[in-house]
């Protein structure tokens, strides 16, 4: 009886073999895991290059493209340099090309690439054809999918571009678009596109189609107080008709080839989950670009700094669509290859030894869950140093090569690792949360000197020991408080000023030429609050503390060090904008309120406390965050908490930064009028990229932040104090460096 069944076991598996084989790639389940399937039957993980072109990246500040300028020079012909760039690929295991590829080397290599079907609807100059304009930057175009001719166009277009490829056997797929913003102008994912269309005038079809879903709804436009859900079905509603109009004309173009998603963008944070949901009805799979935060000392990877822990946010984003995931767009830039890395998405790293334990420690991790198709490394060249054009500054070392040709080949050697990587259907313990997958990534070393500390040691003070003789080098720091609640604190070389019932922890923060000069001698440079990134609902607020309750102060008798403790509270609306003085008025202390949810009678979300230190002849500023309070009746999720140093003048220029920078020191600054630096500069963990910039609006944005691992939640009535050192110190240089 056994023996009769292999048989039938055999001819059950050639059967299986022989329905793989449709002589064209598709998606399959195979042992529980969703995999891309070759014309032959065969599985392979989709992992690709976007970008394998000598055409990228013209400059028009240089005026040509210095890698296409490089490959004219180096190779005989075109298919010279495709050959080997086919083989180098090759080599470090890459299976596919994805976008923006030269076809050159397309014959015999699978390939993608993106249509793009939807952004010269956005492009148009006819602003019917919009719901948001394509402003010749990332993320910012979307098509008016209620335009009467919508449906036709988009029709034509599939029929153009899909039709003359339906029978390549080398193509994997198609992509829809790319980096549409599907949250609008706002950051609000649920309500962007609403808001939007609310805006446009009556005789637009988006503005029509809106009202006529409101009237069904028995609502009215002009009801200030739309529902959240009502405006997140009308979100559904324009997914629903983008996808299932783009994926019908894919498929009556191309019927062989299967539809890999639109590449959302800024990883899965900025989409909605009812988007995902109507992009998992329609596609093959789900394909978003993703730019994560790697830490290197932990062997975890998060959506972004502070975030969280990817995989427990890749398996959410999977249970909505419900189809196969692929990774479009990551990458690691460093700063040691010579460009600036100023601008463009994504983490950075000093060392391409720190790049490539990134790239390692990513790639595992996608290829550790069973429904991920694979990823397109963004990308096979690195940008300008002097960017693209002024709308797209981007100067990054995003490539495999440099414009030289030459690898980085500590990370092409990583991907050779982890492109051979067999395939499992799941890894052990890969259903915990926030599992992490197994790495080479190595840790860092111990926990380095804090601010705190070498604000010490700078002081020339060691923490704890007495300091016989040091205050008579400078004057003895000294505080005062007066009646009226104002306040002072100096050491002769930097004097701090504020009030109770002022809009600032420290209203001036003066620097001084010389040791116990006069008052007017001092020269202001700052001002001083801080905030709280987070969560209300699914928007992302950013909130300043707007008013101080109350001022503390201490001497550390041994050092000389003096600080002011001061707290303050922040209200629910985005505060940044106001930067007014108000301590030159009388205020008086404002009691909290018992309830936690009133002070003085203005609504307040928390309270914030932070120290501000001077050492006896140090002309910095030890500025430090000491606690958050929630005072509203509901958990607040906090992201991130910020140190703001405010120029004292209107309108500063910030001190160029390389944002999204792995580990300390971070530094940030302004250049004030009279040519002073005013510097922010952390050495602790828990510090991030310090970009200060000003706004078109005028608006400055002083951004120190720091993070625990992850968000975290403080309770009603509770406090929440940091778990490692906060801190940054403020100082102000000269032109020529000089302090």
């Amino acid at each position: 009886m056994m023996k009769a069944l292999f048989p039938i076991a055999i001819a059950a598996a050639l059967e299986c073999a022989a329905a793989s084989s449709t002589g064209f790639f598709h998606i399959e389940t195979r042992g529980g895991a969703d995999r891309a399937i070759d014309p032959e039957g065969n599985p392979m993980p989709l992992l690709g290059v976007d970008f394998v072109n000598p055409d990228v990246f013209f400059s028009t500040f240089l005026g040509y493209a210095p890698y296409k300028r490089f490959v004219e020079k180096s190779y005989p012909s075109r298919q010279a340099w495709a050959a080997e760039t086919a083989d180098r690929l090759r080599s470090w295991g890459f299976t596919m090309l994805a976008s923006h590829c030269a076809t050159e080397l397309f014959p015999g290599f699978p390939h993608a690439d993106t249509l793009n079907l939807n952004n010269p609807f956005a492009k148009s100059k006819d602003p019917e054809w919009r719901i948001a304009e394509n402003t010749d930057a990332p993320s910012t175009g979307f098509p008016n999918v209620f335009h009467p001719d919508y449906e036709k166009a988009v029709f034509a277009a599939a029929e153009k571009r899909c039709a003359p490829l339906k029978d390549d056997s080398s193509l994997v797929g198609w992509f829809i678009d790319n980096e549409l913003c599907w949250w609008g102008r706002g950051t609000d994912p649920a309500t962007g596109l609403f808001d939007l269309c609310a805006k446009l005038p009556p005789e637009h079809s988006a503005r029509q189609a809106l009202e006529s879903f409101l009237d069904s709804a028995s609502l009215r436009l002009c009801v200030e107080n739309i529902p959240l859900e009502t405006k997140v079905a009308f979100l559904r509603l324009i997914a629903e008709r983008y996808f299932s109009i783009n994926c019908a004309a894919i498929r009556a173009a191309d019927p062989n080839h299967a539809i890999l998603g639109c590449r959302f963008a800024r990883g899965t944070l900025w989409t909605h989950d009812v988007v995902w949901e109507e992009a998992g009805k329609h596609c093959d799979a789900v394909s978003f670009n993703c730019y994560p935060w790697a830490n290197l000392g932990r062997g975890v990877v998060l959506t972004e700094q502070g975030g969280l822990p990817i995989l427990d946010e890749f398996r959410r984003v999977h249970a909505l669509c419900n189809r196969p995931m692929l990774v479009t767009e990551w990458s690691f830039p460093a700063l040691d290859a010579g460009r600036p890395c100023l601008h463009g998405a994504g983490q950075r790293f000093r060392t391409q030894a720190e790049r490539a334990a990134a790239v390692e420690l990513f790639a595992r991790t996608i290829l550790s869950e069973p429904y991920m198709l694979g990823y397109n490394w963004f990308m096979w060249v690195d940008q300008p140093a002097v960017g693209l054009r002024p709308a797209l500054l981007e100067d990054s070392n995003y490539g495999l090569v440099g414009e030289d040709g030459r690898p980085y080949e500590l990370v092409t050697e990583a991907f050779k690792r982890v492109n051979g990587l067999s395939r499992k259907p799941a890894r052990p313990g890969a259903e915990a949360q926030g599992a992490k997958p197994e790495t080479t990534a190595q840790a860092e070393p111990g926990p380095p000197i804090s601010t705190r500390e070498r604000f010490f040691a700078e002081a020339g003070i060691a923490p704890g020991a007495p300091a016989p003789g040091r205050a008579s080098l400078r004057e003895k720091p000294f505080f005062h408080q007066g009646a009226d609640g104002a306040w002072s604190l100096s050491n002769g070389l930097v004097r701090l000023s504020g009030c109770i019932g002022g809009a600032f922890m420290a209203d001036e923060i003066a620097f001084c030429p010389v040791a116990k000069a006069a008052a007017s001698a001092c020269l202001p440079a700052a001002r001083f609050r801080t905030l709280i990134k987070w969560r209300d609902g699914g928007a992302t607020r950013w909130t300043d503390t707007t008013r101080v309750t109350d001022v503390a102060f201490s001497r550390d008798e041994a050092t000389g060090i003096v600080s002011a403790t001061v707290r303050a509270v922040g209200g629910k609306d985005d505060t940044s904008k106001g930067i007014a003085s108000s301590c030159g008025k009388v205020l008086q202390t404002l009691p909290v309120s018992p309830t936690g949810g009133q002070e003085g009678g203005a609504a307040s979300l928390f309270a914030m406390t932070a120290r501000l230190s001077l050492a006896p002849g140090s002309a910095e500023v030890l500025a430090e965050i000491v606690s958050a309070e929630n005072l509203s009746p509901a958990p607040l999720r906090v992201e991130r908490v910020f140190l703001r140093p405010f120029a004292i003048e209107a309108k500063p220029k910030g001190i160029p930064v390389v944002k999204n920078l792995y580990g300390p020191p971070h530094e940030g600054g302004w250049v004030l009028a009279d040519g002073r630096r005013l510097i922010a500069i952390s050495h602790d963990r828990a510090s991030c990229s310090f970009p200060f910039y000003t706004s078109g609006d005028g608006v400055q944005h002083p951004d120190a932040p720091f993070t625990e691992d992850g968000p975290f939640e403080i309770a009603p009535g509770a406090t929440w104090t940091p778990s490692s050192p906060m801190g940054a110190l403020l100082k102000v240089e000269a032109t020529d460096g000089g302090r």
